[in-house]
């Protein structure tokens, strides 16, 4: 209910009253682990080189002696950018979902340099649905692509790096019955 009235309000097209959010899913998490992953490291070893000196004393190690003869406003600036390519990375994570209600299928990609695509496809034009599961790694880890066929100017829609992507798959063929049920009744 929560995510319905975000949505709503948000900038993904008109909604009608009996329109419900089924799904909101995003790229797999070690997507977002894996893009966060140099910073972080990076972070880690700059608070080392500032911390580890002064924990070890100078005492015989040049480099030691070195790490604290950089300016600590160095240091600082330096930490603020590696927190800021962090934050950049979530919020481009979190941009990029996938959203299926009970009529349509929305797919947004924004990154942080603020291009953005959104793709709407209504439900009653989804021809086919396919996965895509392309190394072992996404086996394991249970990621895969999705690919749609559709009806009319969108065609082929792919959302890419999926976490369950087979259900997933089955959970829009659900709605699309569900669809057909609705219609035939009326």
């Amino acid at each position: 209910r929560i995510a319905n009235k975000f949505f709503r309000r948000g900038r993904q097209g008109n909604w009608s009253e009996d329109e419900e959010i089924v799904l909101l899913a995003r790229k797999h998490t070690f997507f977002l682990l894996r893009s966060m992953a140099v910073p972080a490291i990076l972070m880690v070893a700059l608070l080392m080189c500032r911390i580890v000196p002064l924990w070890a004393g100078t005492v015989g190690n040049p480099l030691f002696a070195l790490a604290l003869n950089i300016p600590l406003p160095a240091y600082l600036i330096l930490g603020f950018l590696f927190a800021f390519w962090l934050v950049m990375a979530f919020i481009e994570w979190e941009n990029d979902y996938i959203l299926i209600t009970n009529h349509r299928i929305m797919c947004q990609r924004q990154s942080f340099r603020f291009v953005e695509e959104m793709v709407e496809v209504n439900l009653a034009r989804v021809q086919d649905i396919s996965v895509r599961v392309l190394s072992p790694c996404a086996t394991l880890l249970g990621f895969g692509d999705i690919v749609v066929s559709t009806a009319g100017v969108n065609g082929e829609l792919t959302f890419t790096n999926i976490s369950s992507p087979e259900d997933v798959k089955a959970l829009i063929f659900f709605q699309i019955e569900q669809l057909e049920e609705q219609v035939a009744e009326t």
